[in-house]
């Protein structure tokens, strides 16, 4: 053992310093007691942020002023998280990874890490769902039918009301400009998002848990839809088969200006009736919304020049 590191009796120290007339200090080391702190390393662990030097600030302002500080309470959700948790409990999901439902609720005006990827997976186990659906429930109905009634279903107007009795639009994440415009009540930013969940649920768990998801919000809606002869037909529909009774061609449709990108693009698209020589044009939110609304058009023109054909095929 080195010198520096032999232990030194206690009586010689206090003899040691009695004999030159010097005051005696002990040293803790030696005397085998801990070391009374100072007042500055006490001051320096109440300024350290930890959970100790904070309890023994509240004991010390107890007892010294008689002030009981309240207890911390737990900080309220933020109104976002409340909307999460309420549409996981809506849709009988609850998400093991939850940045995968952030995702789908996130609109390309907050992150370039948007939900748009996520609406294109989503469509699919939408449509093969409800095609499913449909397909159990109405076997005696021909294929046409059954189409027709599926493009009943699985449409924006449908998605984004079904998205609006969720609150979906409480939980988005949308960019500042989005969020002043009213983004949270646009239909197509709400059908996006709901399209976006599916996927997220087949990613979290697994296609049967999405198609699951999907098969509670539209169970309502299959079981009650107009499935006899006067079921809802769309323009495009209607268009195609007033020109199939007279023989015509069927109409070309085709973008012919784009302005924006994702669920914000504005469309204008042509429905042209070929040989007929007429073509009608017409602009909206969504490429199909477009068609839609240029194949309403067309129809109109072909009702006024082929009244016996046409008249059928009005929208009731």
């Amino acid at each position: 053992m080195p010198p520096s590191a032999r232990v030194i009796p206690k009586r010689a120290i206090i003899h040691a310093g009695a004999a030159q007339n010097r005051p005696i200090r002990y040293n803790a080391a030696f005397s085998g007691r801990a070391p009374r702190p100072s007042e500055n390393a006490v001051q320096r662990s109440l300024n350290r942020p930890n959970a100790f030097a904070l309890s023994v600030c509240k004991t010390s302002v107890q007892k010294h002023s008689g002030f009981s500080l309240p207890e911390r309470k737990p900080m309220k959700p933020s109104p976002r998280d409340a909307a999460v948790r309420r549409l996981q409990a809506a849709i009988g999901h609850t998400f093991a990874d939850p940045a995968l439902l952030d995702r789908a609720l996130t609109h390309r005006s907050f992150s370039s890490r948007h939900n748009e990827r996520f609406e294109f997976v989503g469509d699919a186990i939408l449509n093969y769902t409800v095609a499913r659906m449909l397909f159990d429930a109405y076997p005696q109905l021909p294929e046409g039918r059954l189409s027709r009634l599926r493009a009943n279903l699985v449409n924006q107007t449908v998605l984004a009301e079904t998205a609006a009795a969720l609150n979906i639009g409480d939980a988005l994440l949308l960019g500042a400009g989005e969020l002043k415009s009213g983004g949270f009540r646009r239909p197509s930013i709400l059908a996006d998002a709901m399209e976006a969940v599916f996927a997220a649920v087949s990613f979290d768990a697994d296609f049967a848990a999405a198609e699951a998801v999907v098969r509670r919000l539209f169970a309502e809606r299959v079981a009650n839809i107009d499935c006899g002869e006067k079921e809802a037909k769309d323009a495009k529909t209607r268009l195609q088969e007033a020109l199939q009774a007279q023989r015509f061609a069927l109409p070309k449709y085709r973008i012919d200006k784009q302005e924006g990108e994702g669920s914000g693009a504005w469309f204008t698209v042509s429905c042209d009736l070929g040989e007929l020589g007429f073509v009608s044009t017409a602009q909206a939110a969504g490429r199909r919304a477009a068609e839609q609304e240029a194949a309403k058009t067309a129809l109109e023109w072909f009702a006024a020049k082929y009244p016996a054909a046409g008249a059928k095929h009005r929208r009731r």
